[in-house]
């Protein structure tokens, strides 16, 4: 009688282990706040419901979000509002979505739409293509669109795909 026995590894099983430990979050933080300084003052805060970091995937992902960006005298110049954000934390690239106001005093507009993506480096913001945006100015212009795109850096902003509204002529 001839006896012979394998044995194999069940690769399916660790990979659905590694799978569990990729999307289980590192931390979970409840009332999170970040706040960023630059030479002794305030430059940009970050405050969340929920922020859940991933330390492999480099991304802290956030829920119930407000931001807000500050001047040098730490007086609020941009504030906002998701309902989710994502924080590339390699390069500090954004991504947030859900129920997006965004006011400027500097611009002195709100911006509304339902997903954007901020390039740190580039200093860019920039609305996926199909998501519709709308702008209001504090003078009543209200203008909306499509494939939003913004260069903070240059005060450049773009809007494409059936742009409609009403432009109020500000100068006296």
């Amino acid at each position: 009688m001839l006896l012979t026995f394998s044995c194999s590894i069940n690769y399916d099983e660790s990979s659905i282990a590694d799978k569990i430990l990729k999307d289980t979050p590192d931390t979970v933080l409840y009332s999170f706040i970040y706040t960023e300084s630059d030479n002794d003052h305030k430059s940009f805060s970050i405050y969340a419901d929920k922020a859940m970091t991933f330390d492999t995937k480099q991304q802290t992902f956030l829920e119930g979000v407000v931001f807000q960006q500050f001047d040098k005298n730490n007086k609020i110049i941009t504030e906002g509002k998701a309902d989710k954000g994502i924080i590339f934390t390699e390069n500090n690239n954004a991504e947030i979505s859900g129920n997006i106001k965004i006011y400027t005093s500097r611009e002195k507009a709100q911006l509304e739409t339902s997903s954007l993506y901020w390039d740190n480096e580039n200093k860019t913001l920039t609305g996926k293509p199909d998501a519709a945006i709308t702008i209001i100015k504090d003078s009543g212009t209200v203008i909306q669109g499509k494939d939003f795109q913004g260069d903070m850096r240059l005060k450049i902003y773009t809007l494409d795909g059936g742009v409609t509204g009403e432009y109020i002529n500000e100068e006296k």
